[in-house]
C-alpha cells in the first residue's frame, strides 16, 4: 500500500513511504524533511510513524502525541530509527516481504494431498500447489536467496477465529510459515498460505532451518511389522479475551 486517500496532499509530500505491516490495517510511515505544513493532523492519530532519531521530526511527533492525548485522540506510536536510510530500508524490505507473501497466496493452491514433508521446493515451485510448510520452505529460499536472514517457524493456529473473522487454512494441525529479519527492525513473520501478517492467534512452538529441524516427531520403529500411520487433530483457544 502507498500512501491512503485519507491523507491530504501536504501529508503526501511529507511522508515517504507506507506500508501496511499489520493484518489489522495498522499502518507505518516515514517523515522525511520539515513536518510543518501537514495541515489534516488528526489523519496521524493511531498510526505507527517513523522518524530520524534526535531530529526535529521527533521533537514534532512527541509534541502531537501530547496534543491528541490531551484532546481524546489515539496518540501515534513513533518509532525513531538511527537514520533516513534505515528507515527507508526497513519499510522497503518489509514491503517486498508483503509481496512474496502475496505472490504466493495468489498464484500457488493449498493441496493437502500433493505433498509429503520431503518434497522438494523444486517441484513444488514447478506444480505451484502444497501446503503451509511447502509455502514456508518456498518462502524461505526466496529470502535467502537475495541475502536476507530467514527461518522456518513451525506451530499452530486459533482453531476458532474471533467473531466476524474467516477461520484460516491449517487450523487443527500444525502450521509453518516463514520469518525475515528486516535490517534495523527485527525479525518479521508472514504466514503465505493465509496472506496475513502472524499475530496473535498464532502460536509458536519452533524455529529452525526448514522442517528437518522442528519435526515435531523424530526416530525409529523397530518390529511390529506393517506400516504405520499417525493421525493427530489440535484444538488452540484462547484462556483469555485479547487485550486491545
Amino acid at each position: 500500500v502507498i500512501m491512503s486517500g485519507i491523507y491530504d496532499t501536504a501529508v503526501r509530500e511529507k511522508v515517504l513511504n507506507m506500508v501496511d505491516y499489520a493484518s489489522d490495517g495498522t499502518s507505518i510511515l516515514v517523515l522525511k524533511g520539515n513536518p510543518a505544513g501537514i495541515t489534516n493532523l488528526d489523519s496521524l492519530a493511531g498510526k505507527t510513524v517513523c522518524c530520524e532519531s534526535g531530529t526535529t521530526q521527533q521533537a514534532w511527533l512527541q509534541t502531537l502525541n501530547t496534543q491528541f492525548k490531551a484532546t481524546g485522540k489515539t496518540p501515534m506510536t513513533v518509532l525513531a530509527l538511527p537514520d533516513q536510510p534505515a528507515a527507508f530500508l526497513a519499510i522497503t524490505s518489509g514491503r517486498a516481504v508483503a509481496d512474496l507473501t502475496e505472490r504466493i497466496f495468489q498464484d500457488f493452491v493449498y493441496d493437502p494431498g500433493f505433498t509429503t514433508v520431503t518434497t522438494p521446493v523444486e517441484e513444488v515451485l514447478g506444480h505451484r500447489r502444497g501446503v503451509c510448510q511447502d509455502f514456508a520452505h518456498l518462502a524461505v529460499g526466496c529470502l535467502r536467496s537475495l541475502g536476507l536472514a530467514a527461518r522456518y517457524v513451525s506451530g499452530y493456529l486459533e482453531t476458532s477465529p474471533p467473531p466476524g473473522q474467516e477461520r484460516l487454512i491449517g487450523a487443527d494441525a500444525s502450521h509453518a510459515w516463514p520469518s525475515v529479519f528486516v535490517p534495523r527492525w527485527g525479525w518479521l513473520d508472514v504466514d503465505p498460505t493465509n496472506d496475513k501478517i502472524v499475530g496473535p492467534t498464532y502460536v509458536t512452538t519452533a524455529w529452525g532451518r526448514d522442517y528437518s529441524d522442528v519435526s515435531p516427531l523424530k526416530g525409529i520403529v523397530f518390529g511390529g511389522g506393517g506400516s504405520h500411520t499417525l493421525d493427530v487433530a489440535v484444538d488452540v483457544t484462547r484462556s483469555a479475551p485479547l487485550e486491545a
